[in-house]
């Protein structure tokens, strides 16, 4: 297993949840999703907000308040205090200027200053993390003004000046090293213009402030910045409203026809009417508006003065029905099309919830539950075999467990109001209701659990599968000694059936519920065999809804792997699916533990992931060869609970 990269960097499947939450509860709109990205940007279009890649390297407190930061600013400042509209019309102006990346990351620096006072007296909370992502680029800015003044980069010299004395405690900042005169000039010309972002009340202010900075450098400095130290805060800005404020215009051909022909008119017996229509009025800011309306696609044919599906005469019967529409009002029955649109909207949420009821990355995964065969006598040979490699771990763990029993049947409940009478009298001299009484304890012979072992059978596990078996022969014997019943369960996906809105997912269950405590039941643990792929969040949800159907007090779903989640369209977000799918079969009340299979040594990268996935609750299994003893003493561990 690896853990989840983004451009070869980590981001821990806890941190990034929180910051999905937090993108959902600031926007107010749950179809927000959140990823990494080599800026942090909203982008309204996709409903997704993006935290930097910048952070990365940083260490782990720093970097998380950093990410945070990055989404507060986008999803409660961008999403509800940006002007847009500005910003399209400042987009416009930034494509014909000289200096376009020392403007666009001008403009995004004082827009994120104005919004991060906002956002730290709205969400009291934050800032603290605003505290720290100031510090962080404060120190980053200062190291790029020594070198770009030392490589005699002007506009970029002069943007970290501006940087630094943004983000600096003290409004009127001084230089520590040797500006050029010319900086040095060029700075204080435009200072009192930065102060005036403190009095910005919105985003016009802002693109203000920056286009008279813009004016002042143009003819000063004669190059553009090299980096493009901010990415401009929303994503494909010029298509952000475009269903809003459409008009006929769009609606129009864009792409010539296949042929030439042209309808022929009598342009003197036509009266036209030259009349722009918009398409709908205001903004809205529905999500359920995006997509492209009375779209073409006709590709031959006449062109005519008419957008429609071709030319034609007028009728007496036009004028009729223009009035028709127009004298109709509005009535007092009731709205039968408002009721159908809300049926329709409830019916798509059910068969939104009900599509994503295993996650949303596992829309199209298909659960598809396999019988164990009836086990052939080499199957058994090789069962009783096995058996005897862990006998003596089977029978230390049996008697083990036998003896808590035992202790726990001859432990007393001292102090009660009856039972047997005990050599303590004192109590009923000394008080009003005395407790001399004692009970021993008679607990079942039988422990109230149950476990499910899924055994990932992916293809990795082809050298590890021998030495698998072994150990959940042992768990297997066990169990059934101790009269506990389980279910033994290998999965898989197949990758060669699988489609883009197919993928089929075995559930192997060799051993189910029903027959775990039968004799013979454990031959079928032989029948398990490496296959191809692994959707472990899939697999452990079907898992959690068979042990949530149980009556056992004790639940526990254990999980043997040796890799990442790796299957179709699962790669980027296998791991952020497994976690979500321990995090919520553990609020069910079933303990998940995960067991990393190793093959010689476990390396610091592998022990992260699972620390991502299983938080604490996991064992790392370095060698093979000590699975069952591993096992056995952590069964041991887990069942001495259960007595």
């Amino acid at each position: 297993m690896r853990f989840i990269k983004f451009n070869d960097s980590t981001v821990d499947s806890a941190l990034y949840i929180q910051l999905q939450g937090i993108a959902h509860i600031l926007t107010d709109n749950e179809n927000f999703t959140f990823e990494m990205a080599y800026g942090h940007q909203i982008d309204p279009l996709k409903m997704v907000i993006t935290a930097s890649h910048f952070w990365d390297h940083y260490e782990a407190s720093n970097r998380s308040s950093a990410y945070k930061s990055d989404v507060v600013l986008r999803a409660l400042g961008t999403y509800h205090h940006t002007d847009i509209e500005a910003c399209k019309s400042f987009h416009k102006w930034v494509s014909k200027q000289k200096h376009k990346k020392f403007a666009n990351a001008l403009f995004t620096l004082l827009e994120d200053v104005r919004l991060e006072e906002i956002c730290k007296k709205e969400k009291k909370g934050t800032a603290k993390w605003f505290k720290v992502r100031r510090e962080l680029l404060l120190s980053y800015f200062h190291t790029q003004l020594n070198a770009n003044q030392l490589r005699e980069f002007e506009c970029d010299t002069l943007f970290c000046m501006i940087a630094v004395t943004l983000l600096s405690e003290h409004p009127v900042y001084s230089f520590s090293i040797k500006i050029s005169e010319h900086l040095e000039e060029l700075m204080q010309g435009i200072q009192h213009l930065l102060y005036e972002l403190y009095d910005a009340k919105n985003t016009k202010d802002v693109i203000r402030i920056t286009q008279y900075v813009c004016a002042r450098i143009k003819e000063e400095l004669s190059e553009d910045m090299i980096p493009a130290y901010f990415v401009f805060p929303i994503h494909e800005l010029l298509e952000w409203g475009q269903l809003k404020n459409s008009d006929l215009d769009d609606l129009k051909r864009k792409d010539p026809l296949q042929n030439k022909d042209e309808e022929d008119v009598d342009e003197e017996e036509q009266e036209v009417i030259d009349e722009t229509f918009s398409t709908w009025h205001g903004e809205n800011k529905n999500e359920e508006q995006k997509q492209t309306f009375l779209r073409f696609e006709l590709e031959q044919g006449t062109k005519t003065s008419l957008m429609g599906k071709g030319a034609r005469e007028g009728s007496e019967q036009d004028q009729v029905n223009a009035s028709v529409q127009g004298s109709m009002q509005k009535t007092s029955q009731q709205r039968y099309e408002q009721l159908q649109a809300l049926d329709k909207e409830k019916t798509k949420q059910q068969d939104k919830k009900s599509t994503y009821a295993y996650g949303e990355r596992n829309q199209y995964a298909k659960h598809l539950l396999k019988r164990p065969s009836e086990s052939t006598e080499e199957q058994h040979a090789l069962y009783r075999r096995y058996e005897k490699d862990v006998e003596v771990e089977i029978m230390k763990l049996r008697k083990t467990l036998e003896k808590h029993i035992e202790q726990k049947r001859n432990q007393q409940r001292s102090d009660l109001l009856y039972g047997r009478i005990s050599k303590k009298w004192v109590p009923l001299l000394t008080d009003p209701i005395p407790r001399v009484f004692y009970k021993k304890h008679q607990p079942s012979t039988e422990l109230d659990a149950i476990f499910t072992l899924l055994i990932d059978c992916s293809a990795s596990m082809m050298d590890k599968m021998e030495e698998t078996k072994k150990a959940v022969v042992l768990f297997h014997e066990v169990l059934k000694q101790l009269r506990i019943p389980h279910s033994i369960v290998g999965f898989w996906e197949d990758a060669e059936e699988a489609k883009k809105d197919y993928h089929p997912n075995y559930y192997h269950e060799v051993v189910p519920f029903e027959y775990s405590l039968g004799k013979n039941a454990g031959a079928a643990i032989m029948q398990l065999e490496p296959q191809e792929d692994n959707r472990d969040g899939f697999s452990i949800r079907i898992a959690a809804e068979e042990l949530e159907k149980r009556r056992e007090k004790h639940k526990f779903l254990l999980v043997f792997s040796d890799g990442e989640p790796s299957a179709k369209d699962y790669e980027k977000f296998g791991i952020i699916d497994t976690f979500e799918a321990v995090k919520m079969t553990r609020k069910k009340g079933i303990q998940v533990v995960g067991m990393f299979l190793a093959n010689g040594s476990v390396e610091e990268s592998e022990r992260e992931l699972m620390k991502n996935i299983y938080e604490k609750e996991h064992l790392m299994i370095p060698d093979m060869e000590d699975l069952p003893s591993i096992f056995s003493a952590f069964l041991k561990k887990v069942l001495v609970k259960t007595i």
